[in-house]
């Protein structure tokens, strides 16, 4: 089974970290997976390449449904089996279901839906305070706003994106660690009772520094989270169940969508 772990910038691999971020994902995730599973990290080839502009909604928009929702149709092209976006926005996800076959799995909307059967209230952790109000929309969006706690149930923490990157490159976990579990005794009290780690660049770093739980508060990485759910997916198409509708939500454009649109707005 061939899964594609989608990335969201499309920046060059010898930005600074980015080689590094890459092979600590394919390890850690080929790792998670069962052994017949190739675990591939796929950049988009057009797209945002700044990271900093990950924090404006609007510019996240035009990547989500340009140069990601290219990527993920290449992917089914290139035998793809399933496509993990790597992202805790969910960018392009639902707009990609309805235009290739190939089963794309939204980290946000997994890890939400399983922290629902660990626990009876939710809270999420991010990295950088600018996520808050799209990870709050998106909770909303999926119709669990009644999972999770009534005070800030999105939460940041102190130490952002590039302290992460500078951890990737040194080695270091310890501090990005602490910062989390200082953030996420907060949410312990307010009724937490399952913590999902909002930021596919914070997760990896977490599991592999072994927190799993804080104060015996589960912490789910909603990565590994994709990539089993991915996995379950394949195994139901293959045995001729169906994995998605295709009426209401996610009608699809008929068989040719896919090559139309490479051919056409995805130029």
């Amino acid at each position: 089974m061939k899964i594609v772990l989608q990335q969201n910038f499309a920046v060059s691999i010898d930005t600074p970290g980015e080689k590094e971020f890459i092979e600590i994902q394919e390890k850690l995730y080929s790792g998670i997976a069962r052994p017949d599973t190739e675990i591939t990290a796929k950049l988009p080839s057009v797209g945002m390449t700044n990271p900093d502009h990950i924090i404006f909604p609007g510019i996240r928009a035009i990547n989500d449904n340009s140069g990601l929702v290219k990527s993920m149709v290449e992917a089914e092209k290139e035998g793809a089996d399933a496509i993990v976006v790597n992202c805790w926005f969910d960018p392009g996800v639902e707009t990609t279901r309805q235009v290739i076959d190939t089963p794309v799995v939204g980290i946000c909307e997994t890890s939400l839906h399983l922290a629902s059967t660990m626990g009876s209230k939710l809270a999420v952790i991010t990295s950088q305070p600018e996520f808050i109000p799209t990870m709050e929309e998106q909770i909303h969006h999926y119709r669990m706003t009644p999972r999770v706690i009534d005070q800030k149930p999105v939460r940041a923490t102190e130490l952002g994106v590039a302290d992460e990157f500078e951890a990737i490159l040194n080695g270091n976990y310890d501090p990005i660690c602490q910062d989390f579990i200082q953030i996420a005794d907060g949410c312990i009290a307010d009724g937490a009772e399952v913590i999902i780690c909002g930021c596919a660049l914070l997760a990896p770093l977490l599991t592999l520094a072994g927190l799993n739980d804080v104060k015996g508060v589960p912490v789910i990485n909603p990565v590994s989270v994709g990539i089993k759910w991915a996995e379950m997916l394949v195994d139901l198409r293959n045995l001729g169940l169906p994995i998605i509708s295709r009426k209401g939500m996610y009608l699809s454009p008929g068989p040719g969508a896919a090559e139309a649109l490479l051919n056409t707005i995805l130029r």
